[in-house]
């Protein structure tokens, strides 16, 4: 069974073939810092890009989702975060700018993309003069960014999870019983048939599974529509970072990713390999994620052990993607989180 990639990310794989920098960002002076390099991670180049209007701020280190669909495409959406932070953006192993077709198949799996944040928020400390960074991990990103804040809590000031992906097989149960006892609730019974009929995942085939999640989404009548697929994709269009080149190994990454890494990342649970976190937890969840069960998330965050403290923010007015669905709520938050670290720190 795939991943469960929401239709907007398999939209913009399909279509990235139009892709062309249409918009620029303005160069940076002094003390600013906008760069795009390569760095060895696990014995592979991969790219990092790195933009700030300060050197002096804190470094936050942005882990996309997916897997395999880097989000340096839509970085210009939160680009104001770039006056607190100096962001820096990955495109993982086998990803956008990091793709290649002679990735060994064998290092696809979680494990090494633990070690690859964690070899890289070492080499940022180190780079950029910082004692400790931020990690802020989006779905598949906040899957491996859990694991490597657990392993390694001495490299971060904070672990913000977006979207957090906790367990995907447990994650695909209750959206399934969600969404058979929302029929139930709402006088279905043709559509609570269907539910039943196809049974909880695994699903046989993807058009059950595909069947399900356009059953449930439309018995969501509140359900936040302005993120849609036109708009998702005129988003990652607008890009001043990707070219032609890169917009077509963005949709070669993205479909050698998910094959390679769907085993490995269904047969993880972090309610098993991450109960505790020492360092400062966020999560964020919204409130009508269709792709991963946000009930899950919450009951993940009661059950985290976590001594620095840890908080969990609702975005009501998000579905999945809600860093971009919510930017100016999103920005404002990790401006919170600086803030409050900061205070921490002194006190």
């Amino acid at each position: 069974m795939r991943l469960p990639l929401p239709p907007p990310l398999l939209a913009i794989a399909a279509t990235a073939f139009f892709g062309c920098a249409t918009t620029r960002q303005p160069a940076l002076r002094p003390p600013g810092i906008s760069r795009e390099e390569k760095v060895v991670l696990g014995r592979l180049p991969q790219t990092i890009f790195i933009r700030g209007r300060d050197r002096e701020n804190p470094v936050l280190l942005f882990l996309h989702g997916g897997p395999g669909l880097p989000e340096m495409p839509f970085s210009h959406v939160n680009a104001e975060l770039e006056r607190d932070f100096t962001v820096v953006h990955w495109d993982q192993r086998g990803a956008g700018k990091s793709y290649r077709p002679d990735i060994p198949v064998a290092s696809m799996n979680t494990d090494e993309f633990v070690q690859e944040t964690v070899q890289l928020s070492r080499y940022l400390c180190r780079t950029l003069h910082q004692r400790k960074i931020y990690l802020a991990g989006f779905s598949w990103g906040s899957f491996i960014g859990a694991q490597a804040v657990a392993k390694h809590p001495e490299l971060y000031s904070a672990y913000i999870g977006i979207s957090q992906v906790v367990d995907l097989p447990l994650s695909e149960r209750w959206l399934h019983r969600a969404g058979l006892a929302q029929a139930e609730q709402q006088g279905l019974p043709k559509v609570a048939a269907q539910l039943q009929k196809i049974g909880e995942p695994p699903y046989r085939t993807r058009r059950e599974e595909r069947l399900v999640n356009s059953l449930t989404k439309a018995m969501q009548p509140d359900l936040p529509r302005a993120m849609t697929r036109l708009r998702y994709v005129y988003l990652g269009l607008q890009s001043p970072y990707y070219s032609v080149e890169d917009d077509i190994n963005l949709v070669r990454g993205l479909k050698f990713s998910g094959r390679e890494l769907e085993a490995d990342i269904w047969g993880r649970s972090l309610l098993k390999c991450v109960p505790e976190i020492d360092v400062a937890v966020y999560l964020f969840a919204g409130r009508y994620d269709t792709v991963v069960s946000a009930p899950l998330e919450k009951f993940y965050f009661e059950k985290l052990r976590a001594p620095r403290g840890k908080h969990f923010i609702w975005f009501e007015h998000s579905d999945h993607i809600l860093h971009l669905e919510e930017p100016g709520r999103f920005q404002k938050e990790l401006l919170h989180i600086l803030a409050e670290t900061r205070r921490r720190r002194r006190g």
